[in-house]
């Protein structure tokens, strides 16, 4: 007797010797030479052939686990050519990749290994295949792995501002969209998904912002930081002259102090080369066109003058050529 299809539920005899026709009983109670749809067991069958002559032979049929492949769900990798596949390893059996469409030569750092690490992808869809099998039976799983352009949020740089609102100015996404958020408290952003847009009530200090760029699945971000001076630091800058020619051509005819109009508490005092002073006026507005303390036009020359400015505690000086 010989048997073949040990698997897949099924036996099938073949009886060589003997006088046919046979008879068959199997411990299972069937009576046909081939049996189907069986489970993993063990067999005996018994056959007799027309004259009497029995012989018998014991099989075991087997059933390994089945196979089941996972390669994993579907996924995106933003602006670069490598990933990480995680499928499921076999509990039986050996595991391995193979490519099924892709633009690119893609590179497996060892293809018979559930985690592993591909290079060199296409842009677009790859679709790959995680195959096991114990010898016998076998199952595979597809995955597709996307490869998309990089994105890069652009927020503007960092800046530094007098007063408790300023503009954000991002670069607004080619694809996708973006938002601002504060990082910062009590920050009122007018529309956080401009890339443009006003801000209220910056507090002294860094005041930070968060601009985030989402394509799809990808995203990116970057922080801006806002810095609101402190009052005195946003005062102008006093800028102290060189020269004035008071004679009234409408041209530099009086001495002009930029910035002191910003300092209404402050005195000038203006000397000549002897050291003596010959003009002195607390609370200066830019209004002198070279007259002494007795009101008369002084010599042209050069004069030292020195101004203070007692809201910022300050004292500025200079040497001025007047010339008429």
């Amino acid at each position: 007797i010989s048997c073949y299809g040990l698997s897949d539920g099924e036996l099938f005899l073949s009886v060589n010797g003997g006088t046919a026709p046979y008879s068959f009983v199997w411990s299972n109670g069937a009576i046909s030479q081939n049996l189907l749809n069986l489970p993993a067991n063990t067999y005996t069958v018994f056959i007799t052939d027309q004259n009497n002559c029995t012989t018998s032979s014991t099989y075991i049929l087997t059933q390994p686990p089945q196979l089941l492949a996972n390669a994993g769900s579907d996924f995106i990798v933003c602006g670069q050519s490598f990933a990480l596949l995680s499928a499921t390893s076999p509990p039986i059996g050996i595991g391995y990749w193979q490519v099924i469409s892709s633009d690119s030569v893609i590179v497996f750092s060892d293809s018979t290994s559930a985690n592993c690490t591909i290079s060199n992808l296409g842009v677009g869809d790859n679709t790959l295949l995680w195959t096991v099998t114990d010898g016998l039976c076998s199952d595979d799983d597809p995955i597709t792995v996307t490869s998309a352009t990089q994105i890069d949020a652009i927020g503007g740089i960092d800046r530094k501002v007098c007063g408790d609102d300023v503009n954000l100015n991002a670069t607004r996404p080619e694809f996708g969209y973006g938002y601002w958020t504060a990082l910062s408290p009590g920050l009122l952003i007018a529309d956080s998904l401009k890339a443009f847009t006003g801000v209220t009530g910056l507090s002294y200090g860094n005041n930070s912002f968060l601009w985030t760029v989402v394509n799809g699945t990808c995203r990116d971000s970057v922080v801006v930081n806002i810095f609101r001076r402190d009052t005195l630091d946003c005062l102008p800058r006093i800028e102290m002259p060189t020269a004035f020619s008071p004679n009234f051509d409408g041209s530099n005819d009086y001495l002009i102090i930029k910035g002191l109009e910003e300092y209404p508490d402050n005195e000038i005092m203006v000397y000549n080369r002897w050291g003596q002073v010959v003009y002195r006026q607390n609370n200066y507005r830019n209004d002198w066109y070279g007259l002494d303390e007795g009101g008369y036009p002084l010599a042209d020359g050069t004069y030292f003058i020195i101004i203070r400015a007692r809201y910022i505690d300050k004292v500025y000086n200079t040497y001025i050529d007047l010339r008429r």
